[in-house]
């Protein structure tokens, strides 16, 4: 599952660098035959609006999408536990996991960011890799079927995360998060 960590790049933040690799995280993502065979066609139009798009414009609409409110949030945490003290053992406990896993997080983001949370399951064997990103099963299907609605790109990307990770999309668990 170290294509993970390509889904990861494609949900970080857009920048030049990213733009100039769309096309080879295509190539990549088609020659992984851990993936959906599908998997490069579904996130077609994701990159190739990433590669063919103004910088700054997919840095507002990507800021629009997932800063702007929590309905989209990249932070996993957020949709569960919402700014409860509960988030911030969580957020504990989830940093210990990627340090005992051997994945010192760089940066400042939070060990709920998702992007975060997708490169410490890059770093799993296959089955461990899947069963760890089955654990947010609930948001990812809820962001996946939210971002649908919204018809945004990056719904594809959601879409395969499920299918990666063995969850059904089910209207019941579209629905069971709190509104945003």
């Amino acid at each position: 599952m170290k294509s993970l960590h390509l889904f990861s790049l494609l949900l970080s933040y857009p920048t030049q660098d990213l733009q100039a690799v769309c096309s080879e995280i295509r190539d990549r993502l088609s020659a992984d035959k851990s993936l959906p065979p599908d998997t490069a066609k579904r996130l077609h139009p994701l990159l190739t609006r990433l590669a063919a798009s103004d910088v700054y414009d997919a840095q507002e609409a990507y800021v629009e999408l997932f800063d702007r409110g929590r309905a989209h949030s990249l932070h996993l945490f957020e949709h569960v536990h919402g700014e409860s003290r509960d988030r911030g053992q969580a957020m504990v406990d989830l940093r210990q996991r990627y340090l005992d896993g051997g994945l010192e997080p760089q940066g400042n983001e939070l060990p709920d960011y998702l992007p975060l949370f997708l490169d410490y399951c890059s770093t799993l064997p296959d089955p461990l890799a899947r069963e760890t990103l089955a654990e947010p099963g609930v948001v990812l299907i809820a962001l996946a079927a939210r971002l649908a609605e919204k018809q945004s790109d990056y719904s594809a990307l959601f879409e395969l995360l499920c299918d990666i990770a063995g969850l059904e999309m089910d209207e019941e668990a579209a629905n069971s998060l709190p509104p945003a």
